[in-house]
């Protein structure tokens, strides 16, 4: 963002990963990165990236009320939710906001998250399982925005190696009627189509740089 310009981040290969499998070394590229010398970066409460740093704005030009907002308490918020991992290392799970929809999820065993729809039935869900860059599995709880009826099951998502490439896999389980079946896996080829599209996007967008 132009607030922070160039960067407030940097993430690049390490050696000590460089035994570690593709898949292993993708993930951990995938994430923001460390703060970049003369960078500090927290979150809040809510979640939200908030940065000090000599490169951040001093205020927006002739607007004094949106330079307090943006740099509230003396750290200009970014308006990205995100965490921070125990290397200090930033992660902005935008892909799966755009993919799946607004989530303060975050990748920790027993963290309770939900995915906001816009219909007004979000979906409770809590992380029951993770092996990082291979499996994420979570409880996903759910109301028909139809008739109120309620879902209660857990989705898998596993990492598989396949030719020069990775397979995501997604099994969705716990149902007790086919009528329910058949809804979410309408919804998740919608979901599918949507990830499809993203990634289509951001290869257009590699390649046009």
């Amino acid at each position: 963002m132009t607030e922070t310009a160039p960067l407030l981040t940097i993430n690049r290969g390490r050696e000590e990963w460089d035994d570690l499998s593709a898949n292993e070394r993708a993930g951990l590229l995938s994430r923001a990165g460390v703060p970049a010398l003369g960078v500090t970066i927290k979150t809040d409460d809510e979640g939200e990236v908030l940065a000090r740093s000599n490169v951040v704005l001093e205020g927006y030009w002739d607007n004094p009320e949106a330079s307090a907002e943006a740099l509230e308490g003396g750290w200009f918020h970014t308006g990205d939710g995100g965490y921070i991992d125990d290397g200090g290392y930033l992660t902005i799970p935008e892909l799966i906001e755009q993919w799946l929809g607004k989530t303060d999820f975050q990748p920790i065993v027993g963290h309770k998250f939900r995915f906001i729809s816009p219909y007004g039935n979000d979906s409770i869900c809590q992380v029951l399982e993770v092996k990082p860059f291979t499996k994420l599995s979570y409880s996903w709880q759910k109301n028909s925005a139809n008739d109120n009826k309620p879902f209660h099951s857990v989705i898998t998502w596993t990492l598989v190696p396949k030719g020069s490439g990775t397979e995501l896999q997604l099994l969705h389980t716990g149902f007790t009627a086919l009528e329910d079946v058949v809804a979410h896996d309408n919804g998740w080829n919608i979901c599918h189509k949507q990830l499809e599209d993203l990634i289509n996007t951001v290869k257009n967008d590699r390649t046009n740089t």
